[in-house]
């Protein structure tokens, strides 16, 4: 008995699983990923001001501090490695997923303290609107500011953009050719046989085509992707109080209203001087203008009456001098 017990005593060993296979859907979208290349979506609009204080200007119009240019040390490179896009100043932050928390949280407190800027902006696409928040949340404890009006305060504006992908062709026709096939083995697979040695037979022929055509390359297609958008201000300044804001929306609504009632009195001005006017002149009027035209036919008429008299005069006066000449004529015979 103590022999059997020896024998049936011991760890249990399980029996090893088989392998299971990856799931179709899976393959497919791992080889999808892997061909795809994401394009970079479009950049942001770029700010018009920045807010170092060597930017700021007195009431003559130089410069508050003058710049001094950085001395490189031996080793050391004057520009550093973070830097950001083309045309945005450095207070411009593009967050993405790669980039540390810790790595962002030391350039946003050199960049405050060390430097002096005054506003910093976060801009980040679709999975990088979490760390952007967690950036804002952590500066807001790491500066030495206090938060509020009159300290650290932000703004939030969100949007989407449009990103695209290009998927080359022929990977995508190969991945559907796949499923095609493994979908008529399950079914009949003395169809699939003859059908690949078809194929294979097919290709044997054609394989003096193999290196024709093989610089050209057929073009991508392209997917278009909304993804969503978010940019922070953060500001290390007063907040503006609301009374001047509430002025300049006052006076840009009054601005707005006084071209408003001035462009309705033109319109209204224009609009009665056209209904004021009637088609027919009143009865005195047109007595007026026509006695002005008789009096314009009567002086038209006497200045013929004296250009006739004026002809007979002269033609009497040609006459007698004609009979003058023939007298004398006849005399002096």
């Amino acid at each position: 008995m103590s022999t059997l017990l020896d024998s049936e005593a011991g760890p249990s060993r399980p029996r090893p699983r088989k392998p299971s296979a990856p799931h179709p859907a899976s393959s497919n979208s791992s080889e999808d990923t892997k061909n795809k290349r994401k394009l970079p979506p479009p950049l942001p609009a770029k700010p018009t001001k920045s807010s170092h204080p060597s930017t700021i200007q007195n009431k003559n119009g130089k410069h508050h501090t003058n710049t001094i240019p950085l001395k490189p040390l031996q080793g050391i490179s004057k520009i550093r490695s973070e830097s950001t896009k083309d045309g945005f100043g450095r207070e411009v932050i593009f967050v993405t997923r790669k980039t540390g928390l810790g790595m962002l949280l030391g350039r946003c407190r050199s960049l405050v303290v060390d430097e002096g800027y005054t506003s910093l902006t976060f801009h980040a696409i679709g999975a990088a609107i979490p760390q952007s928040l967690l950036l804002l949340h952590a500066l807001l404890d790491l500066l030495p500011y206090p938060v509020g009006d009159k300290g650290m305060w932000y703004e939030i504006k969100t949007g989407s953009v449009e990103c695209i992908d290009e998927i080359s062709k022929s990977i995508s026709k190969s991945t559907s050719d796949q499923n095609d096939n493994g979908k008529g083995k399950g079914d009949n697979e003395g169809d699939v046989q003859l059908v690949q040695a078809e194929e294979e037979d097919e290709d044997e022929e054609l394989e003096w085509l193999n290196d024709v055509g093989a610089v050209e390359e057929d073009k991508p297609e392209r997917k278009s992707r909304i993804k969503s958008t978010i940019q922070i201000d953060l500001h290390i300044s007063s907040k503006p109080s609301k009374k001047r804001k509430t002025n300049q929306v006052e006076t840009e609504d009054q601005n707005n209203q006084d071209k408003l009632n001035s462009t309705n009195t033109s319109m209204d001005n224009n609009s009665s001087k056209k209904t004021k006017q009637r088609n027919r002149p009143s009865k005195k009027k047109r007595e007026q203008l026509a006695s002005k035209r008789m009096n314009a036919k009567n002086e038209e008429q006497a200045l013929n009456n004296e250009e006739e008299m004026m002809n007979l005069e002269n033609n009497q006066v040609i006459e007698l001098d004609e009979s003058e000449e023939e007298i004398e004529e006849i005399e002096m015979r």
